[in-house]
C-alpha cells in the first residue's frame, strides 16, 4: 500500500472515530505521559488519540527502545489546539499538498501564522515542530524530542529507531 493510499485510508478512519468514546490509556503508556503531555494528548481529537495508542502498541511489539516508544505515544501532540479545529479537508490537503505542491506547502508551513480559514491546515503542517516544542517544555529528553521533530522526514537510514517510528506510524490499521 502506498503512503498516499494509507494516509487517505487514515483520513477515513479519523472520520469514523469522530463520535467514539475517548480511548483508555493503558497504565504502561500513562506512566510515560507527564501531566502537561497528558493534557495535550486528551485535547486531541479521538482519532488522533487512537492513532497514537496504535503506534505506541506497534512500537512495543516491534521491540523499540524506551525513547522511541515514548515518542510514538506523543509524536502527533503538536496537532492539539484548543483554538483551532482541524477538519477532514485539512487532513486531506495535508496528505495531498506535499505530493503535488511541495514547495508552496513548505512555504505555507514556515509562516508564523495563518488566516483563520486555514489554521487547521497550518497546525498540521507544523505539528512535528510544535509537538517537539511541547515535549521539550514537558521535560522529555533530547532523543524523544528529536524523534518527534523528525517523524515526518525521511531520516537517516542508519537510525533504526527512527525507522521503527516511521514503520509504526505508517502501518495500516488504526485501532
Amino acid at each position: 500500500m502506498s503512503a498516499l493510499t494509507y494516509r487517505l485510508h487514515q483520513v477515513c478512519d479519523y472520520a469514523d472515530a469522530a463520535h467514539a468514546e475517548p480511548p483508555t490509556i493503558p497504565e504502561d503508556a500513562l506512566r510515560r505521559l507527564t501531566e502537561p503531555m497528558l493534557h495535550q494528548f486528551r485535547i486531541l481529537p479521538i482519532g488522533d488519540q487512537q492513532h497514537l495508542l496504535f503506534v505506541y502498541k506497534r512500537l512495543v511489539d516491534l521491540g523499540a527502545d524506551d525513547d522511541t516508544i515514548t515518542a510514538g505515544l506523543i509524536h502527533d501532540v503538536g496537532k492539539a489546539c484548543a483554538k483551532c479545529r482541524i477538519t477532514m479537508l485539512d487532513r486531506t490537503l495535508h496528505v495531498l499538498l506535499p505530493k503535488i505542491a511541495r514547495g508552496p506547502y513548505r512555504q505555507f508551513a514556515q509562516r508564523e501564522t495563518a488566516p483563520g480559514w486555514c489554521r487547521g491546515l497550518h497546525r498540521l503542517a507544523n505539528h512535528a515542530e510544535r509537538g517537539a516544542l511541547a515535549a521539550e517544555q514537558a521535560g522529555y529528553n533530547a532523543r524523544v524530542i528529536t524523534l518527534i521533530r523528525c517523524h515526518e522526514q525521511p531520516g537517516d537510514p542508519a537510525d533504526t529507531q527512527m525507522a521503527l517510528l516511521h514503520q509504526a506510524d505508517n502501518t495500516p490499521g488504526f485501532r
